[in-house]
């Protein structure tokens, strides 16, 4: 694998149960923490790019959002990403409670 500065992952979760998950969460922060690399996963699990990003970039069809999880994970970019204005998504991120 040689020394990458830049690790790409595809739903790096999908298909395993929590306690793997947070397995791959702890082993994916330390390997970037010691080897200085980026790491870009795409998601669609809200709590794990919430708690474990550093920058999030929202996309359907175009750029809705690039930005720390905090800015981006609110309710306006959330209804905007997914088209629908009547619908709670009901998620809490730090604390905050995001309808």
């Amino acid at each position: 694998m040689g020394n990458p500065k830049l690790l790409l992952l595809d739903e790096p979760a999908s298909g395993v149960d929590s306690n793997a998950e947070s397995d791959l969460i702890l082993i994916l922060e330390e390997y970037k923490l010691n080897n200085k690399i980026a790491i870009v996963s795409v998601t669609h699990d809200w709590n794990a790019a919430y708690h474990h990003s550093d920058k999030v970039l929202m996309l359907n069809i175009k750029q809705y959002c690039f930005d720390s999880p905090k800015v981006a994970f609110t309710d306006e970019n959330l209804r905007k990403l997914y088209g629908h204005l009547n619908h709670k998504h009901k998620m809490q991120f730090g604390g905050q409670h995001n309808d």
